[in-house]
Order: structure tokens, then C-alpha cells, then sequence
């Protein structure tokens, strides 16, 4: 995997998480209101005007107007949804509602998009309710209005409902992309595998969290619909380079580098649309058509190249799976595209959300099932790796675990010690009373050898009848004294059992020298040097 497009992804991720948290602490667009917000209820009769206006954005004012009627004594509640347009909203001549462009904002020239509820009275029977709304972008001039007269909870509730499967993926997208996060960042740093899921994850959440605060009925929980518009639009950002991303995982190495410069460029047109952002040169809104024109960038080459795949041959039946899952996200990309400029974005579009959820639920259970494998093969490993590490016969560690001490403790002191043991007469106690007899030797010696310097030094079989001991941080003479204690041990041990084959063991020991050793494998040598003249001065004593 290419390091410099992997910094650059998660480079991307980090500036776009940045700028939602800016939108997030950013205080609200200014809002004033006189009357404190009640219920609510929907209005469909009103007079409409669009007149030319030189203070707004766009040069024009659209006005929407209509009287008062059949005002419950508890009163009412106006309720409509503004899509980045400023609005005044008075009742006979009296100014009650506004929203506008804040100029203190320092990262925004838009409003975002949320539910505006104007509290109407008894008392107001009869007044004329004018909405003024001035749009901020092209984009915003053609939507017309949909305005709400009665109860509030009867309203929020038909929009939920109305809502509500997209809602339900939404949130599915998002416990589902937080699960495999979890699991991809335990494969990376746990197995050391590669972005892959990582990237499916990111691609999961971040595609629920587009959606989910795109929704009309989620403006009923968020009061900044700014914040809420920089979230959607910051999200969709993310969610491409994850597809790119995830795609280039997929495809044969002959593809890869088109599909890194692909990558490369989305990654590019995200800091850009991030610079424009906060320098205030164009807001998210006015630079998405840049995201979209990545998304049928995606769609094109991404048909292109899945075709070529099959033709070639190269496809096996969990990639052609895996192309099925991404023709259906880049279908339902395109459908979204359609509809978003064909209705100017009035039309939720379920097909699409419900296409990358589908892909999502697949790619988690398989990307599930990968880690799990992954991990269990690391478990697996790992006992193998202690199997090699130890030797089988005395449960001691092998000759493969010196070697790798020695590896890895290049920098050693003179406090360190070898010991070398030799077994005495192992030959004879295999012809005498067979082999059995002689691991019965084997095993016993390195019990009293554990015994005697666990837990301050490293037990090693290094072959046959030969042992070692691995001291720190010792003095020749504390070293001298545990030799002595495991004589001692030897002794009693066969007093204690003398049907037992005699246990014989001749010992030296060395300390790491810097004048005379490379490394421990000459200390080793100088040590085996002490216990064969020990092990001669044995056998004259008998």
C-alpha cells in the first residue's frame, strides 16, 4: 500500500473531523425571537411573490403571505423548513422571527438548514403572516416552501414517520461503521494489517452521518443548522475518498495506480473545498458541486474498471461479490446525484441509502469475519511460536530462544552471566536402562535447575545433555552461590531417590567481557570452555 496515499487519506479525515468540530462549537447563525416557541402546525393557503432585491445574496426576496384563521384558544404554531435562505417573519406589522447571515461567523456565509416554528395566539386571529425569505445560493432560489399549521407533535411525527426508514439505515450505518472501526484499528495494531476495513468503516459511519443530518426531521433535534449543514456536506467528502480508497484494495495491481491518482485528486479537491471554507471564498454548499463531480468521477471509472476486471478474468467469487456490493453503492450514488439536481434537493432519496447500507451490511460481516480469522490465526501462531520457544521434553526454553536473546540484546553489561551444565553420563543411562531413563535424567536435572535460578535468570536446553543459564545484573560471586546451591540440590536429590539413575552435572560459568566478547555467543563459548574443565576434573576425582 502506497504510505504517501495512506498519510493523505488519513490526513483528509483529520482536516475534515476538524472543520465539523469548528462548525460544531461554532456559535449559532443570528436568530431573534420575540415569542418563545410553543406548538406547531402546518399551512398550506398563502399568496406568493418574488420581487428583486438588492440586499440579498441572490438579488431577490420570494414572499409568502396568508391570514390567520381558526386559532385554537391554546394556540398554534407556523412551522416551515428553510434550506440556506435568511427569512423574516412578521405577524400584522410586527417583526417576530428572523434568521440571517451572521458577520461574526469566520468560517461561513450561510445559514444552514433547519426548521423555523413561529408560535401564533388567539389573540392574533385575523393578523396577516408574512414570511420574507431571501436565498443565499442559486440552489436555494427555486425551492418553494411547505408550510405547517397545528399540533407540533402530530407534525414531527409525520415527518419522522415519514423519515423513518432512512432513519432506521442511517443509524444501523453508524453502529455499524463504530463496530468495524473498533475492529479495524485492533487489526492494525494488533495483526499489523492494512487500511483496508479501516477505510469500509470509515466509509460506513460517515455515510450514516451524511444522511442522518441531511434529514428533515433531524432539525428537530439540532438547534445549529449550520452546524448540521457543514456535518452533511463535510461527510460526503469523507465518505468518496473512503470508497476510493476501499475500491483500490480491491482491484488488480495493474489498476492500482489509477486508481491512487484517482485517490490522490479527491484527497487534493477535500483540502481545497476546505480552504475555500474557512478564507470564506465559497461555502461548503457552493463547492459541492466539487464532491459530486468526484462521485461521477468514481461512477465512470469504477464502471469502467469492474467491466475490465471480468473481461480479463481476474475476478475470483468473493471479488465478484465485492463489485456486485460496489456497481449497487455506485448506482444508488448516481440516483442521488439525479434526483438531488432534478428536484433541488425536495426529494429524499431512499434508494441510495438503502444501496450503500446493503454493501455496508455485507462488507462488516465479511470484514467481521477477516478479523476474527485473523486474530484466531495470530493465536494459533503465537502457540506455535511458544511451542519453538520451549523445549518439549523439559519444558525448559530451546536453543531458537537463545539465539534470540542474543539478537536482541546487543547492548549487554559485564553484570551478565552465562552458565553452562553438562550432564554426566547420559550415554550410559540410555544403554544401561534405556531412553526412557535418560529423559527421566533430562527432566529431573532441569527441574533442580529451575528450581535453583527462577525466577532471576532464563532456563535454556541448549541440546542434548547441555543447559544453560541466562543471569543479570549478578556478581561472580552471587553467581557462585546459586552454582553451589544447585550442587548441593544434585546431592540431595540423589540421596533422597536411589533407585534414580545419579545425577551428575558439571557447570562453568562467564561473564560478558567487552575486551573479549562480540557478543553472547563468545561468552557462551568461554563458559563451555569452565564446564569441560569442571567436567575433566569430575571424572579424575572418580
Amino acid at each position: 500500500m502506497n504510505r504517501n496515499f495512506i498519510f493523505l487519506y488519513l490526513s483528509s479525515i483529520v482536516c475534515v473531523i476538524a472543520l465539523m468540530a469548528v462548525f460544531i462549537f461554532h456559535d449559532k447563525p443570528d436568530v431573534y425571537d420575540t415569542i418563545p416557541p410553543q406548538t406547531y402546525c402546518m399551512i398550506e393557503d398563502y399568496t406568493y411573490s418574488s420581487t428583486k432585491d438588492s440586499s440579498a445574496a441572490q438579488g431577490i426576496s420570494q414572499e409568502y403571505c396568508f391570514t390567520l384563521k381558526d386559532v385554537p384558544k391554546s394556540g398554534g404554531v407556523i412551522l416551515f423548513y428553510l434550506s440556506h435562505q435568511e427569512v423574516d417573519v412578521t405577524i400584522g406589522n410586527q417583526l417576530i422571527y428572523g434568521i440571517h447571515v451572521d458577520e461574526k461567523n469566520n468560517i461561513s456565509n450561510g445559514v444552514g438548514f433547519g426548521v423555523v416554528r413561529i408560535p401564533v395566539y388567539p389573540e392574533e386571529e385575523g393578523e396577516t403572516v408574512c414570511i420574507k425569505v431571501r436565498p443565499i445560493y442559486k440552489s436555494s432560489i427555486v425551492k418553494k416552501l411547505s408550510i405547517y399549521y397545528g399540533s407540533y407533535n402530530m407534525i414531527a411525527l409525520d415527518i419522522m414517520r415519514a423519515d423513518l426508514p432512512i432513519l432506521i439505515i442511517c443509524v444501523l450505518c453508524l453502529i455499524i461503521g463504530c463496530g468495524m472501526l473498533v475492529f479495524s484499528i485492533v487489526e492494525i495494531v494488533k495483526i499489523k494489517g492494512n487500511f483496508e476495513n479501516f477505510s469500509i468503516a470509515s466509509f460506513a459511519f460517515f455515510t450514516g452521518l451524511w444522511k442522518l443530518t441531511d434529514l428533515n426531521s433531524t432539525s428537530f433535534f439540532m438547534n445549529n443548522s449550520l452546524c448540521a449543514s457543514g456535518i452533511s456536506i463535510l461527510s460526503m467528502t469523507i465518505m468518496v475518498i473512503s470508497f476510493i480508497f476501499y475500491f483500490r484494495c480491491q482491484i488488480s495491481k495493474k489498476m492500482k495506480k489509477l486508481w491512487t491518482g484517482i485517490g490522490l485528486l479527491s484527497c487534493g479537491s477535500t483540502f481545497v473545498i476546505i480552504i475555500l471554507q474557512i478564507t470564506k471564498i465559497a461555502d461548503l454548499r457552493e463547492t459541492l458541486f466539487i464532491t459530486h463531480l468526484m462521485i461521477c468521477v468514481v461512477i465512470v471509472f469504477g464502471i469502467a474498471c469492474i467491466l475490465k476486471e471480468f473481461h480479463d478474468g481476474v475476478a475470483t467469487n468473493k471479488l465478484k461479490a465485492v463489485f456486485a456490493g460496489i456497481l449497487l453503492c455506485i448506482i444508488g450514488s448516481f440516483t442521488d446525484i439525479i434526483s438531488y439536481y432534478i428536484t433541488h434537493h425536495s426529494w429524499n432519496t431512499f434508494f441510495g441509502i438503502l444501496a450503500f447500507f446493503i454493501y455496508i451490511l455485507y462488507m462488516g460481516l465479511l470484514s467481521l469475519h477477516d478479523v476474527i480469522t485473523l486474530m484466531n490465526q495470530g493465536k494459533v501462531a503465537k502457540h506455535y511460536e511458544e511451542l519453538a520457544l520451549h523445549d518439549e521434553l523439559t519444558g525448559l526454553y530451546s536453543r531458537i530462544y537463545f539465539k534470540q536473546y542474543v539478537a536482541k540484546h546487543e547492548d549487554v553489561t559485564t553484570s551478565c552471566h552465562l552458565i553452562m551444565f553438562d550432564v554426566n553420563n547420559l550415554k550410559q543411562c540410555n544403554d544401561t536402562k534405556g531412553h526412557t531413563s535418560g529423559d527421566t535424567l533430562l527432566r529431573n536435572t532441569a527441574q533442580l535447575i529451575r528450581e535453583t535460578f527462577l525466577p532471576d535468570g532464563s532456563c535454556i536446553r541448549l541440546s542434548g545433555d547441555e543447559f544453560c543459564v541466562i543471569l543479570e545484573d549478578k556478581t561472580d560471586s552471587d553467581v557462585q552461590k546459586m552454582i553451589d546451591s544447585f550442587t548441593d540440590s544434585t546431592i540431595q536429590f540423589t540421596n533422597e531417590h536411589p533407585d534414580a539413575f545419579p545425577i551428575r552435572v558439571a557447570c562453568g560459568f562467564a561473564s560478558y567481557n567487552l575486551n573479549l566478547d562480540l557478543d553472547l555467543n563468545d561468552t557462551l563459548k568461554r563458559a563451555d570452555k569452565k564446564m569441560y574443565e569442571m567436567k575433566h576434573r569430575m571424572k579424575q576425582s572418580k
